[in-house]
């Protein structure tokens, strides 16, 4: 690549170059519950020379993001704090055995998606659960995920009229829309004061 004509480019340019064409609109990993553990792989365009793989690997983690799903509720588990903290345990398990150290450093965004009906948020349950969050909070401190590098995203999932579970009450079936905003206040709020910046989205 000595002689070629990209090489005379600058850096920024070319690293500009390289970001379009490694960036990804989706998460590069997905971690947590239902995803096994896998290592990430990276393209094969970081492996095409070695100068290339220098001036990429890092880079290919920057431009994109991992994301995991943290679960208060399972088909396959009727125990909704059980599943909650597997998939914490499996976040934690990840952070702990990936390596090398820089991998952590190098990721742009660590996002955790919380699928979340209306009827499984109470104070009382997820008071409980913040002794666990703290945990996950410190662990992926300790990894170097700062608190603007992790993102909490709660997706609200509303109840349609049609194609509900058996026996579901019709409470649910048309969740009122002025809740929506106060909702989205105490989600937040209650994230906030375990050290997570959060969003919430439909």
């Amino acid at each position: 690549m000595d002689n070629s004509p990209f090489n005379k480019l600058s850096a920024e340019i070319r690293n500009q170059i390289w970001e379009l064409a490694l960036a990804s609109d989706q998460p590069i990993l997905r971690i947590g519950h239902p995803f096994p553990m896998q290592p990430l792989q990276l393209p094969p365009l970081t492996r095409t020379s070695k100068q290339i793989r220098a001036e990429t690997r890092l880079l290919y983690y920057t431009a994109n993001a991992v994301s995991g799903t943290i679960l208060t509720n399972d088909p396959a588990n009727t125990n909704p704090d059980q599943a909650f903290r597997q998939s914490v345990d499996m976040i934690i398990s990840w952070a702990r055995t990936t390596t090398p150290p820089w991998y952590h450093k190098a990721i742009g965004t660590l996002e955790l998606y919380i699928p979340l009906y209306y009827m499984t948020w109470d104070h009382e349950s997820w008071d409980a659960r913040t002794g666990y969050l703290c945990k996950l909070r410190d662990e992926l401190l300790a990894h170097g995920y700062e608190k603007g590098r992790v993102l909490i995203n709660v997706k609200i999932r509303l109840y349609p009229d049609t194609g509900l579970p058996t026996g579901l009450p019709r409470l649910y079936r048309k969740p009122l829309k002025e809740n929506r905003k106060p909702l989205e206040k105490e989600i937040k709020k209650f994230f906030a004061g375990v050290g997570f910046e959060c969003v919430v989205t439909d």
